[in-house]
């Protein structure tokens, strides 16, 4: 089993991090049930860092939490990428070649 934390809010990823108490809760029940914790909120925010706001803005439909087909093209490459960084990659064998192609993202 792995549990990830929540997708950014397009207001949440700029100043620190957004779903805090969430992410912590995601990491203590993984812990406790031996499953393996991916922080998806972080991956993503990393990743909006990198292209910065004015791309980011692009990517939502709505004023703060839907995403238009960029931003979940986006966000599908994010999740790849978090499941590829946890230890023993458990999903790598279940990729596409795509899906291979997609850099592991940094553990945390």
């Amino acid at each position: 089993m792995i549990l990830l934390s929540p997708v950014p809010h397009k207001d949440g990823w700029q100043q620190g991090r957004d779903f805090a108490s969430v992410a912590e809760w995601d990491r203590q029940v993984a812990e406790a049930g031996g499953a393996q914790f991916a922080d998806l909120t972080m991956v993503i925010s990393d990743g909006y860092r990198q292209l910065g706001a004015q791309t980011v803005d692009s990517y939502f439909s709505d004023a703060r939490t839907h995403t238009n087909e960029a931003g979940a093209m986006f966000n599908a490459r994010s999740v790849v990428s978090a499941f590829k960084g946890l230890p023993g990659n458990p999903l790598g064998a279940y990729l596409s070649s795509a899906g291979q192609r997609i850099p592991a993202a940094a553990s945390r």
